[in-house]
């Protein structure tokens, strides 16, 4: 749950962009997609081990609740 609190800490995309330094932009943002491709590899591993254990079922139930409170 630790990171699931540190990704809700985490300052939207545009925000830290706008926080990068302009003479090492490239290091920024070659940091930056290497943490977006962690955090999509670590969801893609997680959405699968929810699947195999819950089922497809419950895994789509998840991510129907998950919508809707993301649509509040």
């Amino acid at each position: 749950m630790a990171a699931a609190n540190w990704a809700l800490r985490m300052p939207p995309r545009a925000d830290l962009c706008l926080s990068t330094d302009p003479r090492q932009a490239g290091i920024d943002f070659t940091l930056l997609q290497g943490v977006d491709a962690v955090v999509s590899m670590a969801g893609g591993l997680g959405a699968g081990w929810v699947a195999q254990h819950l089922g497809f079922a419950s895994y789509f139930l998840i991510a129907v609740v998950l919508a809707v409170l993301a649509a509040r």
